[in-house]
């Protein structure tokens, strides 16, 4: 309802028509059942006056440092809060929870000879992009795959990232597991909206290659997927995104 109802609001043109917006959505949503996450996003967010819920901050505010007494049954509830919605009276939506989601993403090998060349000769990071596709935990996830510029040894890595679209100033733990044909990478980690993504500067365990991307690396390193590569000129690559809270 949060993530549904604040993307309504964006949309709507600035000023009266985001106001009503705001004003008329903000108290159905449901603040008790939220994560211990989006609380804490929704009060220390760098751009918390922007937010959905931006006129219910002392009630928010309130509610994370009430929450745990809440859950746990300690005598203390949502009716202690002054001028709190009526909404955050009533129950948990009849909604199935995700623990997991998944992105999978084909992309050609002319696309990655590119990041990775264009990353050699610039000098610079380059990244490519899946889409933004799937919700878990409130937050949108996708892959980078990204040229990195390493100076001192002169040459390009490939690397393999999560994304996250979080609220700015916040951060989310999540568990990551990127994929690609022959192999996978799995991690517990941090991610804040300042970087947006964690993952692996070398996914492919390459090293800087001086061209930005050599063939010949790939066939040394990795024949099975350097195979797959020449027959189909692309790879599929897969996130999965697992236990995303504070």
């Amino acid at each position: 309802m949060l993530y549904a109802a604040q993307a309504y609001a964006d949309k709507q043109a600035p000023g009266s028509s985001r106001k009503q917006a705001i004003n008329k959505l903000a108290p159905l949503v449901r603040c008790p059942h939220l994560s211990q996450f989006w609380l804490s996003a929704l009060v220390l967010s760098d751009d918390a006056h922007k937010l959905l819920l931006q006129k219910l901050q002392p009630q928010v505010k309130r509610l994370l440092l009430l929450k745990p007494a809440c859950d746990t049954g300690t005598g203390r509830s949502v009716a202690d809060i002054p001028d709190a919605p009526a909404s955050w009276l009533l129950p948990a939506r009849d909604i199935t929870p995700v623990s997991s989601v998944t992105v999978e993403w084909e992309v050609d090998v002319a696309a990655i000879k590119q990041v990775a060349q264009d990353s050699a000769s610039h000098k610079k990071m380059t990244r490519l992009s899946s889409t933004t596709s799937c919700l878990l935990g409130g937050v949108m996830w996708g892959i980078d795959l990204k040229g990195i510029w390493i100076a001192s040894k002169q040459g390009s890595t490939i690397g393999l990232f999560a994304r996250a679209k979080i609220p700015p100033g916040t951060y989310c733990r999540c568990t990551i597991r990127l994929k690609c044909h022959v192999f996978a990478k799995e991690t517990s980690c941090y991610i804040d909206a300042l970087t947006g993504n964690w993952g692996w500067s070398d996914y492919f365990n390459l090293g800087p290659m001086s061209g930005g991307f050599d063939e010949a690396d790939w066939d040394d390193e990795w024949p099975p997927l350097s195979r797959r590569l020449q027959a189909t000129g692309s790879i599929k690559l897969q996130l999965t995104v697992s236990d995303v809270g504070m």
